[in-house]
């Protein structure tokens, strides 16, 4: 079995019965000093290449993956009591697939990315905000396509150990461990 495989079943699923996390990733990075950091991230993709996501092209999580290409990520979808961590190394997506990507976002979303404005920076006021974003919303008023943003990039994390875990109310939850060799997978039980 290869457990990327396992890992889109369970996200398609997920969207299929209209998990409300269905997207939902946690991120966790590492930073200089060797403080963590976890935060959410979407789920853009998952292919034989690894799990995609979108993001910032300035801002921590990025400083971060400078720092250091391993990260863990964790995805629980309570409609199907299914969790699995993911860790492997940082990658970039491909431009192609980032610049497809770019035209499903939301308008007001490419906006925001074209502002310029570093994400997790400090602004004055989240009115500060809206007004940057309505103002440029207003200048390309008559524009039917906002141009890529070279702020906007995406990652795949190329999974080294991919961990499922099938909830049961009794907690003898049944957890599988597959774990990259140098030609496949080797897959290992771990006691709950």
């Amino acid at each position: 079995m290869n457990p990327i495989k396992e890992l889109k079943k369970y996200w398609l699923l997920a969207l299929r019965k209209k998990d409300p996390v269905a997207y939902n990733m946690y991120l966790a990075t590492v930073d200089v000093k060797g403080r963590p950091h976890v935060r959410t991230v979407l789920i853009k993709s998952i292919d034989k290449s690894g799990i995609g996501f979108v993001t910032h092209a300035h801002g921590r999580k990025v400083d971060q993956f400078a720092h250091s290409k391993i990260v863990e990520v964790c995805m629980a979808w309570p409609t199907l009591a299914v969790q699995a961590r993911v860790t492997g190394k940082i990658k970039p997506m491909s431009k192609d697939l980032v610049k497809k990507l770019w035209t499903l976002r939301p308008r007001d979303a490419q906006i925001l990315y074209s502002l310029g404005i570093a994400q997790s920076s400090k602004i004055p006021s989240f009115e500060y905000l809206l007004k940057k974003v309505s103002a440029l919303s207003k200048k390309w008023s008559d524009k039917k396509n906002i141009p890529y943003s070279s702020n906007y990039t995406g990652f795949v994390v190329e999974p080294q150990s991919i961990e499922f875990l099938h909830h049961n109310p009794s907690r003898l939850n049944r957890r599988e461990l597959w774990t990259r060799t140098a030609k496949s997978w080797s897959k290992t039980i771990l006691a709950p």
